[in-house]
């Protein structure tokens, strides 16, 4: 399955989907660095520092992987797609190439993140937030939602992605995306007493507490299964003869 920090080659990693009811839900682990969102977890942000992701953040490769997906298991002709916790807008400037008819919304906490994504790629609507609890308050179903990041900032991930899901057409999709905390990297680290946490997590989960959080928890059949890749650790100090 997944890492973070440094995804790119070398290895596939594999991440979790369901359905519930007529709903699609598409779950991943995936690389790192996201705007977050607040439930009742608050963390300073100002204008000059995110300490969640940088805002020169380079597209990495889960921001493709998810708008494949969007693009795959969307069904309308001119999809509604909210992204809660659209970071630099580099996953909605994917999904506009692949549906150039789309109807993108942008939802995020931190007000320069919601600029570089305006700047990045035409949305219809920028929302800023300042806990997850106001978006469940818009009157509106969406065919795609995305939540890339998000889940592990918050604590109350159960109610969230209820809340969320009640958010969709009947035939709408929810694509959710995490890291993996279960990685070599993380693992050498510890074998070297390299302490790594990301500041902002609340909770985190590996396969199979995400699958039981799915399937026995929120009783949700996982049906799809998806994945992007991740740099071994010290491979660019690899030279191959």
């Amino acid at each position: 399955f997944q890492a973070e920090d440094g995804i790119r080659d070398l290895v596939r990693s594999r991440g979790l989907g369901d359905v519930y009811k007529r709903q699609e839900l598409i779950l991943l682990l995936l690389h790192e660095n996201p705007s977050f969102l607040r439930d009742t977890y608050h963390m300073r942000n100002d204008e000059q520092h995110n300490p969640h992701i940088p805002y020169d953040l380079k597209i990495q490769p889960y921001h493709k992987v998810v708008a494949k997906l969007t693009h795959k298991y969307c069904t309308s002709k001119e999809p509604l797609i909210l992204d809660i916790g659209c970071g630099t807008g580099h996953t909605l400037y994917e999904i506009r190439k692949l549906i150039p008819n789309a109807r993108l919304m942008a939802v995020d906490i931190d007000e320069r993140c919601l600029t570089i994504t305006q700047q990045r790629v035409s949305v219809e609507k920028s929302i800023h937030i300042e806990e997850i609890d106001e978006i469940f308050g818009l009157h509106q179903k969406y065919d795609v939602i995305i939540l890339s990041h998000v889940l592990e900032h918050l604590c109350r991930p159960v109610d969230t992605i209820r809340a969320t899901m009640n958010l969709l057409s009947p035939d709408g999709t929810l694509i959710l995306a995490v890291p993996n905390p279960v990685r070599l990297q993380v693992i050498l680290f510890n074998l070297m007493r390299i302490h790594y946490v990301n500041k902002g997590h609340v909770v985190s989960w590996d396969r199979s507490h995400f699958i039981n959080l799915l399937e026995t928890i929120l009783s949700l059949h996982v049906i799809c299964y998806a994945g992007d890749y991740f740099r071994l650790p010290f491979s660019h100090r690899i030279t191959i003869i």
